[in-house]
């Protein structure tokens, strides 16, 4: 069994964690909804339930419909069903407190049909609350896809560039509001980073950052257009259609490079912000697998990768292919956990 390390953080209160409640209180677990692949309709499933050995892989979306995870878990199924996986492919839904009652459900199962997709914004989950199971408690199988996020605001907003957006922040404190995911994501995280970049002292940070953490990345841009926040932080691909119809403008992309998908965004560095964050999904399984299934997962989603069907799956929702296993997974995996909880604790939200 692989798994990751980690310290447990608590929770520190502030004006940025009493919003995390607020957030937490809203996204209560309910019960899942388990789709066979290829079917839709199909009757709600009690959280309890499980996949017995031998029936169905379930792909496990530690959040509702219509997100990024969703969206990976989906493009997950479909290729693994054309795969001719034995016994066909389940998506199970188990929404609650940004992706932990999923992974709860994942270890208390220790089910080997059953896989968990997982990204940054579980690390910060775990991070920032009392979840009863840690990473430390799963096997981590692949990373699927990388993608730098885009920080947006509406058309008609006063700001043309990043600077102009930290300068008032800095300026002007919890006055300006900023939304994104979960807190603890790499949306949160960015935030947090770009004004430390910005000269902010870490230890102002959490009073100078008015954060508003979203469920879904579509909810980041409610408070957008309705006046609430100033600006939205998301996966770029989660942009694509507001930015096409004009409705939205980007000031800059988190990553190392330009965006293919936005070609004309300066990233942050070309800015003069040395933040480089990303966003990234992927799978795991539940840490007390023996190690012959592990490799036989990881065997699977080897295959799946490498398909014609997965290419397409990319090319459809703009994912960067950042496909990785093995020892490289676990250092990288560790890495995030480090790194965001170093952040968190950086700026105040942990401790």
């Amino acid at each position: 069994m692989r798994s990751i390390t980690r310290a447990r953080t608590r929770l520190v209160l502030g004006s940025a964690v009493l919003a995390l409640a607020s957030a937490l209180t809203a996204c209560s677990p309910d019960a899942s909804t388990r789709e066979p692949a290829g079917r839709g309709g199909a009757q709600p499933a009690p959280v309890a339930e499980t996949t017995a050995a031998g029936d169905a892989l379930a792909i496990m979306v530690p959040s509702e419909r219509g997100t990024g995870w969703d969206a990976t878990g989906q493009a997950l199924v479909d290729v693994l069903t054309a795969e001719g996986v034995e016994n066909g492919v389940d998506i199970v839904h188990y929404r609650g407190a940004d992706g932990t009652v999923g992974l709860t459900q994942l270890v208390g199962q220790a089910d080997p049909d059953s896989l968990l997709v997982v990204g940054d914004v579980l690390v910060g989950a775990v991070e920032l609350t009392d979840a009863a199971a840690t990473l430390e408690d799963v096997t981590p199988l692949a990373r699927l896809t990388d993608e730098p996020l885009a920080v947006v605001v509406t058309a008609d907003s006063p700001y043309t560039t990043v600077s102009d957006l930290l300068d008032d922040v800095v300026a002007n404190g919890p006055a300006v509001a900023i939304a994104g995911g979960p807190a603890g994501s790499a949306d949160h995280v960015l935030a947090a980073r770009m004004l430390l970049a910005a000269g902010v002292p870490a230890a102002d940070v959490a009073s100078r950052l008015r954060y508003v953490p979203q469920s879904g990345a579509g909810e980041s841009f409610d408070p957008l257009f309705d006046g609430s926040v100033r600006a939205a932080v998301a996966d770029v691909s989660e942009h694509a259609d507001l930015l096409a119809s004009g409705s939205l403008r980007a000031l800059a992309v988190s990553g190392a490079e330009r965006s293919p998908a936005l070609p004309d965004v300066p990233t942050l560095t070309e800015q003069g912000v040395d933040v480089v964050v990303t966003g990234w999904r992927g799978v795991a399984a539940a840490g007390t697998l023996e190690q012959a299934r592990v490799d036989e997962l990881v065997a699977l989603l080897t295959t799946a990768h490498g398909s014609a069907a997965w290419t397409a799956a990319l090319d459809e929702h703009g994912w960067s292919d950042a496909f990785l296993t093995g020892p490289e997974l676990d250092a990288f995996v560790a890495g995030e956990v480090a790194a965001v909880r170093q952040t968190l604790l950086d700026v105040g939200l942990a401790s």
